[in-house]
């Protein structure tokens, strides 16, 4: 009997650019001129944000492609590039040029994806012009918002660093990024986070959805994100951003960052509903996402 397909797949089309194969999902509204630009959070696939693209696609004409590396893509080990920030930016721009040439959009960026969508901008100003505004959720700016632990903090970019080089990370991928070993990884971290009925759904998801990106591009971004900062150039963009709680992050000192980088930021405080690590994709779950404030704005724009 064949598998039955998620809703999103109607809406994805093959992506093949600068010699790295993907995916992309083209989501177009009816009666709707807004385009808005989704990227998502690192390790995650387009599947995993699809409740929220149905939020978004309410407002506009939703993209959102894979990233190399992540979601299934190709790395950038393929091309002999290193997956670093800066390849990410070159990457988005690219496909930014591609996509919607003198279109104007929005852009809707979680986590890593509004990192990457911030560095897009510094390195390709010109860009900026077609941009109608930016939105994080949750994004940050710089390595020093993190509040880990000072030998978590090392450990983890120690061992990342160790595990991004070719023979490591496939002893990484063997050894760690197995549906066992992912499984009591996710119950360790989200025990007391999230409710018990819900523990074994978020572990199953976040186990597959690792599984499917690659280890080594995987290793590398954590190794850099422990030391990287985007505060060096300022962008000419107003910002949305939500602040979505999560446990390894200050947002206070986030959000001294962010207003380094950006002239004009609507700060939006998290909303008690708000998860870091969604359980189910459906339209409402993720509707905790977009405020009613910036769903107006973004209706308007």
């Amino acid at each position: 009997m064949p598998s039955r397909k998620a809703p999103y797949e109607r809406y994805i089309v093959s992506l093949n650019m600068n010699k790295l194969e993907g995916r992309m999902l083209n989501y177009p509204a009816k009666n709707r001129t807004n385009n808005i630009l989704l990227i998502g959070d690192l390790g995650t696939d387009i599947g995993f944000w699809w409740g929220l693209a149905k939020s978004l696609h309410d407002l506009g004409n939703v993209t959102m492609p894979d990233l190399p590396g992540i979601g299934g893509m190709d790395s950038f080990y393929k091309i002999k590039k290193v997956p670093d920030i800066d390849a990410y930016a070159d990457y988005m721009a690219s496909f930014i040029k591609m996509r919607f040439r003198k279109r104007k959009f929005i852009t809707v960026g979680v986590g890593f994806g509004f990192i990457v969508l911030t560095r897009t901008f510094q390195r390709y100003p010109e860009l900026q012009k077609n941009v109608k505004f930016m939105v994080s959720l949750g994004g940050f700016a710089d390595h020093e918002d993190y509040i880990l632990p000072k030998t978590r903090y090392l450990i983890y970019s120690y061992l990342s660093s160790v595990f991004s080089r070719k023979l490591f990370s496939v002893l990484f991928r063997r050894v760690s990024l197995n549906s066992m070993a992912l499984s009591l990884f996710y119950r360790w971290q989200m025990s007391g986070v999230v409710s018990e009925s819900d523990l074994s759904a978020l572990a199953y998801r976040n186990t597959r959805r690792f599984i499917k990106g690659d280890a080594r591009t995987l290793m590398a971004v954590i190794s850099e994100l422990t030391r990287f900062s985007n505060c060096d150039k300022q962008l000419e963009l107003p910002l949305e951003h939500v602040d979505v709680p999560t446990r390894y992050l200050d947002w206070s000192h986030n959000e001294q960052h962010l207003r380094v980088i950006f002239p004009e930021i609507n700060y939006l405080p998290p909303g008690s509903k708000i998860n870091r690590y969604p359980i189910k994709r459906d339209k409402r779950s993720a509707a905790v996402y977009l405020p009613n404030d910036l769903k107006s704005k973004i209706r308007k724009a």
